[in-house]
């Protein structure tokens, strides 16, 4: 049987798979299917990588205080609506 590595998804694999087959909804056990944390976490480290051009070293490197002033960011912006 395969090893995973460190940073593998073997822990979370089936929690993943389930997500993506039904995000949001209510798996076959009536528990709610919410986004995995590693998911969220991923998307965070990957979405900062795009808005500043860097990798994901270089995020992870930084202080977290990165992560107050987005959440300030968002608050603060008003909601963008669709021009129709």
């Amino acid at each position: 049987m395969a090893r995973c590595a460190a940073r593998c998804v073997c822990p979370f694999g089936a929690e993943l798979a389930r997500y993506r087959a039904i995000p949001g909804g209510v798996d076959s056990d009536g528990r709610p299917v919410r986004k995995p944390g590693e998911l969220i976490a991923a998307e965070t480290i990957l979405r900062l990588c795009d808005r500043f051009h860097c990798l994901p070293s270089q995020i992870l490197a930084e202080d977290a205080s990165i992560l107050r002033l987005l959440e300030i960011e968002k608050l603060g912006t008003p909601p963008q609506t669709d021009p129709e």
